[in-house]
């Protein structure tokens, strides 16, 4: 999950309520410079962690 600290639409502690309460396998990105927009380099971040899921659980 990306956590964006500068984000005025979703502020980081209503991310932060999210990411706590989720119960399954999870990571987090912090962006602290960063809003509600495009997240560099996220995507890449998410396919990895989809890979490494899909290939541990196999």
């Amino acid at each position: 999950m990306a956590l964006t600290l500068q984000d005025a639409i979703c502020p980081p502690s209503t991310q932060y309520a999210v990411f706590n309460n989720l119960r399954s396998k999870k990571t987090s990105v912090v962006y602290p410079d960063f809003g509600h927009e495009h997240l560099p380099g996220f995507a890449d971040s998410v396919f990895h962690f989809l890979t490494f899921t899909a290939a541990s659980a196999e």
